[in-house]
């Protein structure tokens, strides 16, 4: 984990502080693991309390120079940024200290590992 930390370019943190994922790839998926089906996310939501909301296939990370941008994979609950809901397949900004949902669980985007709790 303290690689991928060094690495990291963003991270996403749980917003009641549970959790936090470190983004280090420029094309990063999210969603929950089914090793059955043979997806494996580099954001796996599958062990948090709300993860039976979180589709296998949720949303997708894209880091394009320096922007980050968010696209809805198709999910079930949906992939919200700051209240508004994502159109599928239509990739969106986020910016530093963004709320991201995914389904019922709730992230702010930061940049370079930055983190309130650290």
């Amino acid at each position: 984990m303290e690689q991928l930390k060094a690495r990291a370019y963003a991270a996403l943190e749980g917003v009641s502080g549970e959790a936090v994922f470190y983004i280090d790839k420029d094309i990063v998926l999210v969603g929950r693991a089914s090793p059955a089906d043979g997806i494996v996310p580099e954001v796996d939501l599958g062990s948090l309390p709300l993860a039976g909301s979180i589709s296998r296939r949720h949303a997708r990370l894209v880091r394009g120079g320096e922007e980050v941008l968010l696209e809805d994979l198709g999910s079930a609950n949906g992939t919200f940024v700051n209240g508004e809901r994502l159109v599928q397949g239509v990739q969106k900004p986020v910016f530093e200290n963004d709320e991201i949902r995914f389904g019922a669980e709730r992230f702010l985007f930061h940049w370079r590992r930055r983190s309130t709790r650290t």
